[in-house]
């Protein structure tokens, strides 16, 4: 309650003529703290980490390659379903698949159940092993919605979204969406 709506970080993110400028101006203490990544004009890409709790705003540049970012930092440690994906990705990358094979490969990694004794953690055992799955499933916690989207410089490849969990929701064409008139 009365904080500013994640959401429209996004898309006033996505409006933005001078999308570094725009995100270097977050106020951290008016949103519920995120992960927002964007790129420029010049194809680099970057994350910002805002923190409510301590009015946080951190910029990380990423380098080429697969990153995957889960709940917190990339690279954080206790993510095992983070270095499974990322994994899982470069295998496919490696392979050589290409599309539409390769949203197929994504789409089944998102999906993934696969659970591994969790890290030391604050969470129910239960729970926590739940968490370290892909596809999360808990009363209390769970995977909501998934989205892979391929693009090449200047133009966009495919825009597919599962409007629920990934293991049990088909991935909709929504490059309309992103199109524009």
């Amino acid at each position: 309650p009365g904080l500013r709506s994640r959401g429209l970080a996004v898309r006033e993110l996505a409006e933005a003529r001078d999308p570094d400028a725009y995100v270097s101006a977050l106020d951290a203490a008016r949103y519920a703290s995120m992960n927002l990544v964007w790129n420029d004009d010049r194809g680099r890409v970057a994350v910002a980490y805002t923190r409510r709790e301590d009015r946080t705003l951190e910029i990380e540049r990423l380098s080429r390659g697969v990153h995957v970012l889960c709940n917190d930092r990339l690279g954080a440690e206790g993510f095992p379903r983070g270095e499974r994906l990322r994994a899982g990705i470069e295998d496919a990358l490696e392979q050589r698949i290409e599309w539409p094979a390769l949203a197929e490969r994504l789409a089944s990694l998102l999906g993934d159940h696969t659970r591994v004794d969790p890290p030391p953690s604050h969470l129910p055992t239960e729970l926590a092993r739940e968490l370290t799955a892909t596809c999360i499933h808990s009363p209390f916690y769970g995977t909501r919605s998934a989205t892979l989207i391929a693009a090449a410089p200047g133009r966009l490849i495919d825009y597919l979204h599962a409007d629920g969990p990934p293991c049990t929701t088909p991935f909709i064409d929504r490059r309309p969406l992103l199109e524009g008139p």
